[in-house]
């Protein structure tokens, strides 16, 4: 009882995409099976049953939630996670350097080059310190403040250096003098002083999903496909068929609040003012609690001359 209240006062506390957020319930899954089988145990001491009658019962009870929950649960066929990060490695130019955050994205491309041994080349960092840290040893000891300043100069000296360097997620740069170029399903680190090549990628298209998934992971990154679309479209100034990616991109991860808040980002860029808000509303309906949402409906409502709404 007591890790069931614990994880259910840290999960609810927890703040992030609600379509994720499960996974931090689990302790209290376990908590509460534990509870169900002491409960099923004292029962059947109750009725006096033989220990052979209690051990078919605990079969009968877990077999029965196995076989009813399987369809909902099996992800057996679902080979997006994985097309997703062998399309972001093999789009990654020769001895490139990928620097990526999070969990999800950068433990795929973790898996795939320590497990699978695709693309040795590429050296592969997180910029949030999870997996493969751009600080090593004693460094990772020191206070958050330290290591964010000393991984900001590591990145600099990344993007100073000869390797190509791609970042998964469009992100301020810690150096004066580059810009970010869209290039697959990445974004390519280019000097401002340079135009644009025609190309550095195609996107590939959106893996599917192995029948109706509802799996909300999974759909964000199918939706990751289409954003970075969009991406490379608004690059090349073709404004109308961008906006129409977008809009694919946020129809998949409807449910995900970061999903939603860059679009509505974006359409304030583009000028589609209405929409815009009606994305940030969907944004604050998914994480009411997210800071940044009252500096961008104020930037809304400036464009449109309603500052004093």
């Amino acid at each position: 009882m007591g890790g069931l209240v614990c994880n259910l006062v840290v999960a609810l506390n927890y703040h992030r995409d609600p379509n994720g957020i499960g996974v931090f319930f689990l302790l209290s899954v376990l908590a509460g099976a534990f509870l169900l089988s002491w409960g099923l145990q004292d029962l059947l001491e109750r009725w006096g049953k033989a220990r052979s009658v209690a051990w078919l019962a605990g079969v009968g009870v877990a077999g029965g939630v196995f076989l009813t929950h399987l369809s909902a649960v099996d992800r057996s066929g679902v080979w997006v996670p994985h097309q997703y990060g062998v399309d972001i490695l093999s789009g990654l130019p020769e001895n490139a350097i990928l620097l990526a955050e999070g969990d999800d994205a950068a433990f795929i491309l973790d898996y795939l080059q320590r497990l699978e041994g695709l693309r040795p080349d590429v050296a592969l960092y997180n910029r949030m310190g999870r997996g493969r840290d751009l600080l090593q040893g004693i460094e990772r000891e020191l206070d958050p403040l330290q290591q964010a300043r000393l991984r900001a100069q590591r990145e600099v000296q990344l993007l100073e250096g000869s390797r190509p360097v791609h970042y998964l997620y469009a992100r301020r740069l810690p150096a004066e003098g580059f810009r970010l170029v869209p290039a697959g399903l990445s974004y390519r680190v280019w000097p401002r002083t340079q135009a644009s090549p025609p190309s550095l990628g195609q996107v590939p298209p959106i893996p599917p999903a192995a029948g109706l998934n509802p799996d909300p992971w999974v759909r964000k990154l199918q939706a990751n496909y289409a954003f970075m679309q969009g991406e490379a479209l608004l690059a090349q100034a073709d404004t109308a068929e961008a906006l129409e990616a977008y809009r694919e991109a946020g129809a998949r991860a409807w449910d995900s609040r970061s999903t939603q808040f860059n679009l509505a980002l974006i359409l304030l860029r583009c000028n589609q003012l209405e929409e815009a808000w009606s994305r940030a509303e969907v944004a604050a309906a998914l994480d009411p609690w997210n800071p940044e949402l009252p500096r961008l409906r104020a930037q809304i409502r400036a464009r449109q001359g309603r500052g004093g709404e």
